[in-house]
Formats: structure tokens, sequence, C-alpha cells
């Protein structure tokens, strides 16, 4: 493996692989593991979206071949072809050629196991601009603890042959399995029955006018995998009911809040205190002290006033503000790495859009 990606722009011989998939699939944990740390983050042309890229070393082992280098490129989450953020546009111009960007050799769409129809959603619009595509499928340990595990070459045979690879996104185990199927599938791969292949003129236009027919195939989709008759409640199945009720889940929002502004002025006032006065007076005591070595003109005058009444001032000041700031980054850390902000923005949406925010 290697990792200079060099420009965004096609190099001579070097075959273009560009990942997708939903945000939080584990993409780009699973894009660094098959590339180490040799990646580099750039922005796409014209925008300040960052993307990441690297050179990926191929050597098949049923050949003599000498080896390839591949182009990996690493995209924004998006959840369909028909952007609604300057990251999911990046995500399709990286698909389709535009803004610059060139057309990619092959699509690796990063599928999660555990939400399966949500990822099959954008499958189905990346299949039909007719690129060729590999499917890499990642939470397969969620989804077997969830009951809802994934045959891999059963999905395999219900996309009409596509190549369906089982990868673990944090370690990269099956990242070799993965670069064996994008290596036979750079010659193109099926169109599944039930999807058709597009063109990326009116990109839009077309994700929204097919929706129906995707939701109909991934429906089959389902059946085949006999997802349909999966009834394994979670227990954060069971926590969504409450947190993502219309009701309950707004009044534990407010209830959230409210704890966490209690918890940040309850736990930083004596830390400010000390800050403001114990912290203080030590500086003080110590700027007099000094001060004194140089006389009573120089200890009661003007630059013991700018030293203590000014400088000290303004910097206790700012100091007091470091407790309740990293209280409430930490509780706020602890709730994103819980999943409930997600939870909690899903159930204020409608209310913030009302207000014309997002």
């Amino acid at each position: 493996m290697g990792g200079d990606s060099g420009n965004m722009g096609n190099v001579e011989n070097v075959k273009r692989v560009v990942f997708v998939g939903n945000p939080n699939v584990g993409k780009s944990s699973m894009f660094n593991a098959l590339l180490g740390a040799r990646t580099r983050t750039m922005n796409a042309p014209g925008t300040t979206v960052s993307i990441t890229c690297g050179q990926y070393r191929y050597k098949s082992s049923k050949t003599t071949e000498n080896p390839q280098n591949w182009q990996f490129v690493d995209t924004p989450g998006t959840y369909s072809l028909s952007p609604m953020s300057p990251d999911e546009q990046v995500a399709v111009d990286a698909l389709t050629g535009a803004s610059g960007l060139p057309v990619p050799d092959l699509v690796v769409v990063v599928v999660d196991a555990t939400a399966l129809s949500r990822s099959l959603y954008l499958l189905s619009m990346v299949v039909e601009l007719g690129l060729p595509t590999v499917v890499a499928l990642t939470m397969n340990d969620l989804a077997a603890r969830n009951g809802c595990d994934v045959d891999t070459a059963r999905l395999s045979r219900l996309l009409d042959g596509m190549p369906v690879v089982a990868i673990d996104g944090r370690t990269g185990d099956g990242g070799k399995a993965l670069a064996d199927a994008i290596d036979a599938a750079f010659q193109g791969t099926p169109i599944p029955h039930g999807l058709k292949e597009g063109t990326a003129a009116d990109l839009r236009a077309v994700a929204e006018s097919r929706a129906d027919a995707r939701l109909d195939w991934i429906a089959g989709i389902l059946r085949g995998l006999d997802m349909h008759a999966v009834d394994h409640v979670t227990l954060s199945d069971r926590i969504d009911r409450v947190l993502l009720h219309p009701v309950i889940g707004v009044l534990v929002f407010l209830a959230v809040l409210f704890v966490v502004f209690q918890a940040t002025t309850t736990l930083a006032s004596p830390m400010q205190d000390w800050i403001d006065v114990t912290f203080r007076g030590w500086c003080t005591d110590g700027l007099d002290l000094l001060l004194g070595l140089f006389g009573p003109s120089v200890s009661g005058g003007w630059l013991r006033s700018l030293l203590v009444d000014g400088l000290l001032d303004g910097v206790v000041t700012v100091l007091t503000f470091i407790p309740v700031m990293g209280i409430m980054f930490l509780l706020l850390s602890i709730l994103e790495d819980s999943g409930y902000m997600a939870r909690a923005a899903f159930v204020m949406d409608r209310a913030m859009r009302a207000l014309g925010l997002d």
C-alpha cells in the first residue's frame, strides 16, 4: 500500500475507486484501515468540503502480473444522490464527474448491515448510474448480535451477481477480499433486476421520479433475505420509543437541557470561585511582592494598576469561563457518544424549522 494521493485528476494507468455510503456506516474507518495512515485530506474543487484519498497497491494472488496502483477516494456521507447539503453535493460530484472531478472507474458502496433498507436506497441510485459497483457490508457483528445478520452470498444472488464483501470497518478484516472483488469488477457489474440504468444529466429529477420503484425493489431484496421475518426488538428500539415520541421525546429533551445547564453551573461554581478568589489572591500577592522590590513608587504606582487591575483582572476573568465551558463540552460529548444528540435533532427538527432554523 502507498499513500501519495497526488492531485484529484486521473493519473495514467491508475484506476480511480470512489467510496460512498450513508453517514456513520463505518466507511471512513474502513477506508483508513485499508490504506493505513497513508492518506491525504484535501478540499474538493471549488469547495471547503474535505475528501480523503490515497493510493492502494494491489497484487493479485492468482496471476504473476505486476502490482497495480489504484486511487481510493473517500467521500462525505450521503443518503441519496439528490443532495441537500454541500457535503452531499461533493459525494454526488465525485460519482458523476462534475465540478472538475474525474468519473470513477468503480464505486464501492458501503452498506450498513444493521440499516439495510436505508443503505440499499443509496445503492439503487448508484447502480443506476451504470458504473461498476461493489458492495462492502459493514456492521456485521452488530447485525448478528441483533439477530438480523446478512448472508453476503445470498445478497449477491439477489443483486444478480453484484459482488458483496463483508468487511470490518475498524480492523480492515476482509480488505483483501474486497480488493479482489474490486479487481474482478472493473470490467463491469450487472444492474439488478428491478433497476434500470439512467443518466446523470438531471440526477435530482431521476432520483425523485423513481423513488417508489426503488422502494419496491428494496422490499423485494428484504423479502429475499427473510428480513421481514426478523422481529427482534433491541434495547435501542425500546429506548427510541421513548426518546423519539413526539411528546415524551420533547419533554425528555427539555429535561436533558435543564440537567446539563444545572450540572454545568453547579459543578463549575466552586472552581470559578477558587479561580476568582484564591488564584487571583495568589497572583496579586506575587505581583505585589515582586513590585515591592523596586520600592514604594513602583508598587503603588501606575505599573501595579496596569498589571493587577488591568492584565491580571482580564486574564482571571477569562479563566473563570474555563470550568463552565469544559464541563459543558464534556457533557455534550457524552450525549453525542451515547447517540442521544442524533435523536434530539430528530425530535426537535420540526419545531426548529418552524422557527426558521435547521
